[in-house]
C-alpha cells in the first residue's frame, strides 16, 4: 500500500486499516506504524491541505482498531498494558 501511495503520491486510507491489523497482531508493528505516519506527515507536508483528511481518516481508523485492547486492559488491570 505505502509503495502505490509514493508511485500515485495519493494516500490510501486503507493503510491505516492494515497498519491497525498488523499492530494488533504483532507489537512491533506499533513502531512500523509511528515510522508510516511520521514519513508520511514530513512527506505530504507540501500538499498536507490536498492530502489531510485521508490522513487524518487513516490515522482515525488506525486508533479506532487498536483502542479495544488497551481500554479492556485498562478496565480488567487497572493499566493500559496487560499485568503477568
Amino acid at each position: 500500500n505505502h509503495v502505490k501511495e509514493t508511485e500515485n503520491n495519493k494516500l490510501l486510507i486503507s493503510t491505516g486499516l492494515l497498519l491497525g491489523l498488523a499492530s494488533v497482531t504483532r507489537p512491533e508493528a506499533y513502531l512500523l506504524a509511528l515510522l508510516y505516519y511520521v514519513y508520511t506527515f514530513i512527506g505530504i507536508r507540501k500538499s498536507f491541505k490536498e492530502s489531510a483528511v485521508k490522513f487524518i481518516l487513516s490515522l482515525i481508523v488506525f486508533i479506532v482498531i487498536l483502542l479495544p485492547y488497551p481500554l479492556f486492559c485498562y478496565y480488567t488491570t487497572g493499566g493500559f498494558l496487560p499485568n503477568t
